[in-house]
């Protein structure tokens, strides 16, 4: 071989790893689990006021994210987003991490997250729809630090809430 092609080869592959990277974290950006920081535990309502959530990162890579919303909708109107800033999850690791909650109407916006809440555990007359509250799930990371990507999922709220309260996850 001769030298020239040894060189292309090598520039080629430490072209190809940075994106190898980015492509495998957000893969495991996906792969994430969140759940209450005690099991069975969760509360729409601790959310507003700021509580931490436990984020599982099952991938055998560090995670790394520029942030994550939780943002809630009740009959399409958002009732608001929890916001977690820029972290990196260490692999096969479960960490909790702190978020702020931002509402138009906090007050609402409690009001109905707390209903929910009874609701769903049922010690509390059902007065508002729980099918037309929705959870958006936003995980926003950058590829390579310059593109910005990220990747949604949307849960019904009860659905939401069982997979928060769920016993364990993989980590």
């Amino acid at each position: 071989m001769n030298k020239h092609t040894i060189i292309v080869i090598i520039a080629s592959i430490v072209i190809a790893i940075p994106f190898a990277y980015a492509a495998w974290n957000y893969a495991s950006l996906g792969n994430l689990e969140l759940r209450a920081t005690e099991p069975g535990g969760f509360s729409f309502f601790e959310i507003s006021t700021g509580k931490g959530i436990q984020i599982c990162n099952s991938s055998p890579i560090y995670a790394s994210f520029d942030r994550i919303d939780l943002t809630i909708f009740y009959q399409d109107d958002n009732e608001g987003t929890y916001t977690i800033p820029a972290n990196t999850l260490a692999p096969s690791s479960q960490t909790i991490l702190e978020g702020n909650f931002r509402s138009e109407s906090f007050s609402e916006a409690q009001y109905t997250l707390l209903h929910m809440d009874g609701e769903f555990a049922g010690t509390a007359p059902m007065r508002l729809d729980s099918n037309q509250m929705f959870v958006t799930l936003n995980i926003q990371t950058s590829l390579l630090g310059l593109i910005p990507i990220s990747t949604s999922e949307q849960y019904r709220a009860f659905d939401f809430y069982n997979l928060m309260n769920q016993e364990s996850t993989s980590c």
